[in-house]
């Protein structure tokens, strides 16, 4: 019991001395330290109240901004997910369709419910012309149009044109809106969608009084604290929440711009920030300003600075009060200090007990060092039991040693340097200890070291190597996890459906070939990415998901702007919180393009051995057979079931040689493919060719495991074949000898005439006016008449000669063995005879001849080439000499014949150097007469050549005919008068119209028309300044094809005309077909009228005729007075002749219409 006494004894002394001393240093240093301490407190506790009070006000803003915000999304959410509901959109599609909604009862009740729970004053839906149709509260603006009606310039309307426009989900501006009573509102509009076509929108209207008690909430403010709110109205500030300090309603106050408050002018200008600063009504606030970028507003949170402070005004007081009684009540204070301080130091003895348990406890290490007067070294004052565990080490060893010494381990690690640079700069550092062995993390210690305010270095270190390895095992398992859906080619998704935001994983970004940057990350700009036509199956699935609450999985295509299709195996399920509230959908969309290509491979395949034409068999290794297409049994009558599991060898038929079976399987054994011909037996015992194709197929190492063959009957290919060998050399029609066969043989027969010396004789026939029968009774009725002509000649000539069709109407007959070159004249007269002789076909008797040119070897020809060269030349001889005749090859001939091939390539250099001109003869009124003005002319060609002069164009069309180029001659000369025309029409001297003849060739090229009215615009001709000629016979070559021809002439202005009426056929039927509207009668017939009284009846009745059928008669050559009165007399419209002009040159003309109208 003593020592407890002494304790308490020791105790009061040292309490007592202890007051004492207190008291009399008081009394020596109490005034000037003492004021100096109360200055840096009430310093101090000013500078941390405004900072505490400035924070306050800070988070009160940060907050409240934060819950406009949220504010704004969910109305933006609420309107998005809206209207992507199928309700609304099927709502809108009705409106547009019929102007009524599918049931108004159901989308009325869905919307209000949307509008409770939103605290939505009125939602309203608008189609695609901006008229609302269908509103919730169904004010004033129902039914108006706000692209032109009377709220067109309301924030309704901005809304609805920015969704429209841009196709996202937009919040209009806060102002007053008149069919609500001017309400303060917004509205938030979303596009209603459907296969990424706006169909109008869903807008939800936000009256301004729901956001109020977001704003006014008091909470954290005090008794002063206001929070306020405005925007830019042009150069001034109106305030849209209704003020403490300033009457007036909200959006009724407005101030000029530079007189705002400037905490509010900061806040508009985009800038945040706090201070002590003055509000609108010049009293000092403590204040924190925001710009809401949402709003385009500004937002001022703030609270009187007499009300914030009031704390450091109550303590300035108290402070002064305490100064004063302080000195007085020192002295008695000063011993109970003392002994205050001495249980003081027992308190903190006890904390520095409960420090140094907790030291020891701590599951992290900490060590404590000191560092060496220079700094350089660091010496171990402690460290915990953890400490010890991690770094492996026993205290007792470690304190008092120099960090160095002892962690000699860790002096590569960076740690010693960590401690130094902190033991200068102060502050913390935070240090990293790794370890690995063979790429393997075997530790990692993360250390923050601290150097304490009495300069120690205290180092806080952790074992976190269970974590870190956690960690990369997880990163290890992402990285799998990626590179398996790679592999896979599957993504996974999340949409959420409060914000409408999407995000995908990057399988997903490679599978839609979509960059990050560029995606709309929203459910529309994933329904973009689909392919048109599966959007709306896409979106249907998504929908009903949503609806029902059930998982989906779909099926559909991307389309890529390069045209390639990929195909896409989506799966997806919708996430709801517990009261059932959608929440976002989630789901994986894999690449199945390959799988896709090779199930539809696998059914192509499949549909290749069904519905192939071939017939295909398929044997195992063992060459059993396992399956066999429709083609086989139809080919050889066995079904699949009767021979399944039997060797092909049942159908062998024996006539198959053996070596040829050999053949196959070396072939099979060597190449393992075999074609070839095979004679099998079909199920009715039918022996037949077919053609095979034989495969082995092998597995990956090598061995056969199977065998494809295909066959095809190649029965009637056999019998094709043959046929083909006699069509070969034969002609198809008529059964002679074809031209390759011809050839060959007259070779031989010259060459066996000059080995026997005797003559040879070719005869070339063609059958005269053949064409004409060809083109009236048709080609069935020509090709009889071909076929009869065969036969006639076969029986005219010997076994031994040769009897051959040319082509077309043409014959060759070579008659071998001759004595003398006059045998072949007896031969040719009987041909001229038999073929002459009228033919019955069809209940029609028939008139046709023959023209004969004949070739003697060796005379005329020592090969079977010039042979028939020289032959062909002396029947074109026989058809000049009035056809029905046989002509015999001469010198003369041939000399015509070069002639005629001389005039053919000079004809092409005369169309290349422009060597051809046009002449012009009038035509005239009948009773005009030849000193009036033309009322046409007929163009002319003449062949200007430079060595023979002009050449008359009977010389030189009937070889342009033949050689092709009347095609070109026509159309230059039809450009040239078209252009002559338009010469004269400029200078005012043109006669009415120029005439311009047709060839066969042109009328039947079926651009014709095209070609003629391009050269008409080209060169200004009107309807009727163009006329057309064409004979009777061009038209009647192919009827039907020239009335076309002719009505689309017709249609572009052009005079059609029929020339040369009268030595045709002149078939009236086919006349009356032709869209014509001149006639022009031949010379043959006006030159005869004076002296033959047939050809006067003729013209008489053609007069009459053409005048029936409404055409005009043009007579052509015209040559004397007498001719022009009979003319004149049967009522001819128009006359053209040497009596009235011949052809001259345009310029003669030109001249001649130039004096005769200066004369005038």
């Amino acid at each position: 019991m003593a020592a407890p006494r002494r304790t308490r004894r020791s105790s009061a002394v040292k309490a007592f001395s202890l007051a004492a001393r207190l008291v009399i240093g008081f009394l020596l240093v109490a005034l000037l330290p003492l004021a100096g301490l109360a200055w840096y407190y009430l310093n101090s506790f000013e500078s941390a109240l405004r900072s505490a009070v400035l924070q306050n006000v800070a988070s009160v803003a940060d907050k409240k901004a934060d819950q406009i915000d949220q504010y704004i999304n969910e109305r933006l959410a609420d309107a998005h997910i809206y209207a992507h509901q199928q309700f609304v959109r099927d709502a809108v599609e009705a409106l547009l369709r019929d102007g009524t909604t599918l049931d108004a009862a159901q989308l009325h009740d869905a919307l209000l419910a949307l509008g409770e729970h939103g605290q939505y004053h009125d939602i309203l839906l608008i189609d695609r012309a901006g008229n609302i149709a269908f509103s919730l509260r169904g004010e004033a603006d129902l039914g108006t149009n706000l692209l032109h009606g009377p709220y067109s310039d309301t924030p309704l309307a901005d809304g609805f044109r920015q969704a429209m426009t841009f196709l996202y989900t937009d919040l209009s501006a806060f102002s007053p809106y008149a069919p609500s009573a001017d309400a303060i509102a917004a509205f938030a509009v979303a596009p209603v969608m459907k296969g990424g076509q706006p169909l109008g929108a869903l807008a939800l209207q936000v009256n301004l009084d729901t956001l109020l008690p977001v704003v006014s909430d008091p909470t954290g403010l005090g008794d002063s604290g206001e929070t306020v709110l405005a925007f830019r109205d042009g150069t001034s500030v109106r305030y849209t929440v209704e003020l403490s300090r300033r009457p007036g309603a909200p959006f009724s106050v407005v101030v000029p711009h530079d007189n705002a408050a400037w905490p509010m002018r900061e806040a508009l200008a985009g800038r945040h920030g706090r201070g002590l600063v003055a509000d609108y009504a010049e009293v000092p606030v403590a204040a924190a300003w925001h710009y809401l970028p949402a709003l385009n507003w500004g937002m001022v949170v703030k609270i009187d600075v007499a009300e914030a402070l009031a704390p450091l005004y109550a303590k300035q007081r108290a402070t002064v009060l305490a100064f004063a009684v302080f000195l007085s009540a020192a002295a008695a204070a000063a011993l109970l200090l003392g002994r205050r301080f001495v249980r003081n130091e027992a308190i903190i003895a006890a904390q520095e007990a409960r420090y140094r348990a907790m030291f020891r406890s701590m599951n992290d290490g900490v060590a404590l060092y000191r560092p060496t007067a220079d700094g350089s070294e660091f010496i171990v004052i402690d460290i915990n039991p953890a400490g010890e565990r991690i770094a492996c080490v026993n205290r007792r060893d470690v304190v008092g040693k120099r960090s160095r010494e002892a962690f000699p381990g860790l002096e590569g690690a960076g740690i010693f340097a960590a401690f130094q640079r902190v033991h200068r700069r102060g502050g913390s550092e935070a240090v990293s200890l790794t370890a690995y062995n063979d790429g393997t993390l075997q530790l990692w210690v993360e250390n923050d070291v601290i150097r304490l305010p009495e300069g120690e270095i205290l180092s806080v270190f952790k074992d976190v190597t269970a974590r870190k390895r956690a960690e990369d095992a997880l990163g290890e398992s992402l990285r799998n996890l990626r590179e398996a859906q790679r592999l896979a080619r599957i993504g996974h998704w999340t949409l959420d459906l409060r914000s409408g935001s999407l995000e995908w994983s990057e399988e997903i970004y490679r599978i839609f070939e979509i960059d990050r940057q560029r995606f709309g990350a929203s459910y529309q700009a994933f329904l973009d990415a689909i392919h048109p036509d599966d959007r709306t199956r896409v979106d249907t699935a998504f929908s009903a998901a949503l609806r029902d609450g059930t998982a989906y999985e779909i099926t559909h295509r991307l389309r890529f702007a390069d045209g390639r299709i990929r195909h896409i195996h989506e799966r997806g399920e919708i996430v709801r919180d517990s009261e059932g509230s959608a929440l976002f959908a989630r789901g994986t969309a894999q690449d199945i393009s390959e799988l896709h290509h090779a199930q539809e491979a696998l059914q192509l395949y499949a549909n290749i051995f069904h519905h192939s034409g071939e017939a295909i068999l398929v044997t195992d290794r063992d060459n059993n057979i396992i399956e066999a297409n429709p083609a086989f049994t139809r080919q050889t009558g066995y079904t699949i079931e009767e021979i399944r599991g039997r060797n092909p060898s049942l159908l062998a038929s024996g006539r198959t040689p053996q070596e040829t079976y050999e053949r196959m399987w070396e072939a099979l054994s060597d190449t393992g493919y075999w074609q070839g011909e095979l004679w099998d037996r079909n199920r009715s015992g039918e022996i037949y060719p077919k053609w095979a194709a034989i495969s082995v197929i092998r597995d990956a190492d090598g061995q056969p495991t199977h065998h494809i063959a295909s066959f095809t009957d190649i029965s009637e290919r056999k019998a094709a074949e043959a046929r083909i060998e006699h069509l070969a050399h034969h002609d198809s029609l008529t059964g002679l000898f074809n031209r390759y066969n011809l050839e060959i043989r007259l070779s031989q027969a010259v060459l066996a005439a000059r080995r026997e010396g005797s003559y040879l004789a070719v005869l070339f026939i063609d059958l005269d006016r053949f064409k004409l029968i060809n083109d009236t009774l048709g080609h069935q009725t020509g090709d009889r008449l071909l076929v009869e002509v065969a036969h006639r000649l076969r029986t005219c000539v010997r076994e031994a000669d040769i009897v051959a069709r040319q082509g077309g109407d043409e014959f060759v007959v070579v008659l071998t063995g001759l004595a003398l070159p006059q045998d072949a004249s007896p031969v040719a007269a009987k041909i001229l005879e038999r073929l002459a002789t009228p033919y019955e076909l069809d209940g029609e008797r028939l008139h046709t001849s023959p023209s004969i040119g004949i070739s003697i070897f060796p005379d005329d020809g020592a090969d079977s080439g010039t042979l028939m060269k020289n032959a062909d030349t002396a029947m074109y001889h026989a058809k000049e000499q009035g056809r029905n005749n046989m002509q015999y090859f001469t010198a003369a001939l041939n000399a015509a014949a070069e002639e005629r091939l001389a005039m053919e390539r000079e004809l092409r250099v005369a169309l290349d150097d422009s060597q051809f001109e046009l002449h012009y003869q009038p035509q005239f009124a009948t009773a005009a007469g030849a000193t009036a003005h033309p009322c046409g002319v007929e163009a002319l060609i003449r062949w200007h050549h430079p060595q023979r002069g002009l050449i008359a164009p009977a010389r030189f069309i009937p070889v342009a005919e033949e050689c092709g180029l009347i095609e070109a001659i026509g159309d230059w000369a039809l450009n040239e008068a078209c252009r002559c025309f338009a010469a004269w029409k400029s200078a005012a001297i043109n006669p009415a119209r120029v005439a311009v003849n047709l060839s066969a060739h042109q009328l039947r090229n079926p651009s014709l028309p095209e070609r003629v009215g391009t050269l008409m615009e080209r060169h200004g001709l009107g309807a009727g300044e163009l006329e057309l000629e064409i004979t009777e016979s061009v038209a009647m070559a192919d009827p039907a094809a020239a009335v076309e021809t002719l009505e689309r002439l017709r249609a572009l202005g052009v005079t059609l005309a029929i020339d040369d009426f009268g030595t045709g056929y002149s078939s009236l039927a086919y006349l009356k077909r032709l869209p014509i509207q001149v006639l022009k009668l031949d010379r043959e017939f006006v030159g005869d009228i004076e002296s033959d009284p047939s050809d006067a009846q003729i013209c008489a009745a053609t007069f009459t005729l053409a005048h029936s059928l409404g055409l005009e008669v043009v007579a052509e050559g015209v040559e004397t007075e007498a001719q022009r009165a009979f003319l004149a007399s049967h009522r001819c419209d128009k006359l053209q002749g040497y009596l009235l002009g011949r052809p001259q040159p345009a310029e003669y003309w030109e001249k001649c219409w130039r004096s005769k109208a200066s004369a005038v």
